[in-house]
């Protein structure tokens, strides 16, 4: 089993360059988003204190926008396919650096797909493509600031005032579109590495799903880390906005080569440090005082994992999606 703990070392590593590539594109994307709200301030001051121009402008602003957040979109979609088809190829080669068969790297209409048409979960319960999450952020975003010069307008505030309004949306719409495209990288490295897997499937035994050994870790990755799942099944990461969980392929028994050892980073509450490829979340969580455990779990949940009466497992459902407490209390049969 040497090779597949190489695996979780190599792809947990790796997982790093995912997330600095994806602060990269954001970025790219966050200027242009403080560019929109320059432009549309600029317009807004320089336009006349009378109501006709105002409702001009607003008329024009709304295809000014559409433009502008489209080319936003065709600026993430391009840094999410460049990634994409990266990961692609950089996971045929590990997988080949790991057992002593050849593993393919899918064509590139493949991995189009895994950036056009694949979903990622961006809440529990809720999936959208890519291209589907830039384009419900562009519009959102159009809308704020329409309403907001409406709002302006309506109020009978003098253009400096609305052109203020307009301004302070900025820091939350750089914000989002910060987290939104860190997310949208994630999910086009783990939709490459799914359809790499795919590809592959008849030399795999399954994928283990990995979350982060630290504190920021949200309750529905640790419900589901360590998991085995077969090739292409079960939840796959990003699991939310800035999920860090991976999921790492399990070569089969009769193709590793022998000799391969693994570690993984770890963050607990003596700081970042190394442990072995085969620590499991629940078994970090353990390791750790009861101080950062409450962190993590909150106080009454931590004392029922503490209890050994719930295991991390059984704080989400079956579909991945963490249980409120009184809700975990009740599948448990346990008193409230």
């Amino acid at each position: 089993m040497s090779a597949n703990q190489y695996l979780i070392e190599a792809s947990t590593r790796h997982q790093i360059f995912i997330l600095r590539r994806g602060a990269g594109l954001a970025n790219e994307i966050i200027p242009m988003v403080e560019r929109i709200i320059e432009d549309v301030t600029g317009r807004v001051i320089n336009t006349p204190d009378q109501l006709a121009r105002q409702r001009a402008l607003l008329s024009e602003l709304r295809s000014v926008l559409a433009a502008a957040y489209a080319e936003v979109q065709d600026v993430a979609i391009q840094g999410a396919l460049d990634l994409a088809e990266y990961e692609a190829g950089f996971q045929a080669r590990l997988l080949d650096d790991a057992a002593t068969a050849s593993f393919a790297v899918p064509a590139l209409e493949q991995i189009a797909a895994a950036v056009e048409v694949d979903l990622m979960d961006v809440e529990p319960g809720r999936s959208m493509t890519i291209r589907q999450a830039l384009k419900e952020y562009g519009d959102k975003k159009a809308a704020e600031i329409v309403q907001a010069i409406s709002d302006g307008i309506v109020t009978q505030q003098t253009n400096a005032e609305i052109a203020k309004a307009v301004r302070a949306l900025g820091v939350r719409h750089k914000g989002q579109a910060d987290s939104l495209v860190r997310t949208i990288a994630t999910a086009a490295a783990n939709n490459a590495k799914r359809r790499t897997y795919a590809e592959n499937a008849d030399l795999l035994q399954g994928e283990r799903f990995l979350a982060t050994l630290d504190s920021r870790t949200s309750q529905e990755c640790m419900g589901n880390s360590d998991k085995i799942f077969p090739v292409g099944e079960g939840p796959m990461p990003p699991l939310h906005y800035r999920c860090r969980s991976v999921r790492t392929p399990l070569v089969r028994d009769d193709l590793q080569i022998p000799g391969l050892e693994g570690e993984r980073p770890i963050n607990g509450a003596d700081g970042p440090g190394v442990t072995s490829a085969r620590m499991t979340y629940s078994g970090f969580l353990r390791n750790q005082p009861k101080a950062f455990q409450d962190d993590v779990l909150g106080p009454e949940r931590a004392k029922l994992f503490r209890s050994g009466k719930v295991t991390l497992s059984d704080m989400v459902n079956r579909y991945g999606e963490p249980l409120t407490l009184d809700e975990l209390k009740a599948r448990e049969g346990l008193a409230r």
